[in-house]
């Protein structure tokens, strides 16, 4: 039987578990936080913050606030994704991988310590997966 942690609160639970073409799209009840898994080799290829619209160096509590901006649900399509946030909207990213040896987390704009466990996953690995720069919302009411 192989695992992994996704978080390490106990009061976190894992909300979505969906299946895709670049592999398995995670989120964790009351995060703004999308985590894209590798199903075979069980490694983080991306962590994704939606509400900030950047990669974080590590997940941590997200605040300790009831957020707004957390997913509610995720829906993979083909080289996209969809998520539904916690304030009605359905924000939809192209999905692309690249060559090099630039992490997700090295090109974010967060200022922060590195999560060794994050970096050491990350480090050696040929293709990235990332989200686009421009993600497209929709909201309804306005």
């Amino acid at each position: 039987m192989d695992s992994f942690t996704v978080s390490s609160n106990l009061y976190d639970h894992i909300l979505t578990l969906q299946p895709g073409l670049l592999g398995v799209w995670i989120s964790v009840h009351g995060s703004s936080i999308l985590e894209l898994r590798e199903p075979e080799a069980l490694v983080c290829k991306m962590l994704y913050n939606t509400r900030a619209s950047r990669c974080p160096n590590l997940r941590n509590n997200d605040e300790m606030y009831f957020n707004k901006a957390r997913i509610t649900c995720i829906l993979p399509l083909d080289y996209t994704v969809w998520d539904g946030t916690g304030e009605g909207n359905l924000i939809t990213y192209d999905v692309f991988t690249h060559q090099g040896s630039k992490s997700p987390s090295d090109c974010s704009s967060f200022v922060g310590s590195y999560s060794d466990n994050f970096s050491a996953l990350m480090s050696g690995k040929e293709e990235m997966t990332n989200l686009s720069s421009c993600a497209e919302a929709y909201n309804p009411m306005g």
